[in-house]
């Protein structure tokens, strides 16, 4: 399982690409990741859009929804359920305090709330549950993406 510092780092990463895929400026963008020090924490392809201004594609907005899903094993939201703009802004506002210093939740409910992603995901597959999905078995270690 991944460290409380990873997945923050991770969090904090995915809320910048979604924000940089929904049309904000790499130039207002690129600061947030330089105050936090995630250069060491990107992917070559999200390095591409920060640093080379590459621009990602508007599906990489779905990022927000890995964003969500790492808050809240941070305990920063205390529930998956309904998502959107509302949960959004909750994560985002706690990711940017600098002193932020998050708990992860116990492996058992971790793996608990994947398997009810799965099993949603199985049933009724979306983008949004596919991140979610995704950024837990990374932060598990069962899956190198996030």
């Amino acid at each position: 399982m991944r460290n409380e510092e990873e997945v923050l780092a991770r969090a904090r990463v995915a809320n910048l690409v979604g924000v940089l895929a929904g049309g904000t400026s790499v130039e207002l963008v690129r600061p947030e990741l330089q105050r936090h020090g995630l250069g060491i924490y990107l992917t070559e392809q999200e390095a591409a859009w920060f640093w080379e201004d590459a621009v990602p594609d508007e599906r990489e907005r779905a990022q927000l929804e890995a964003m969500l899903a790492l808050g809240w094993a941070l305990g920063l939201v205390p529930s998956l359920v309904p998502g959107g703009v509302e949960a959004y802004a909750v994560v985002q506002d706690a990711l940017d305090d600098t002193s932020l210093a998050p708990g992860l939740r116990e492996e058992r409910e971790i793996r608990a709330k994947l398997d009810e992603i799965e099993r949603a995901h199985a049933s009724t597959p979306s983008e949004a549950l596919a991140r979610r999905r995704d950024a837990l078995r990374w932060l598990l270690g069962d899956d190198e993406g996030a």
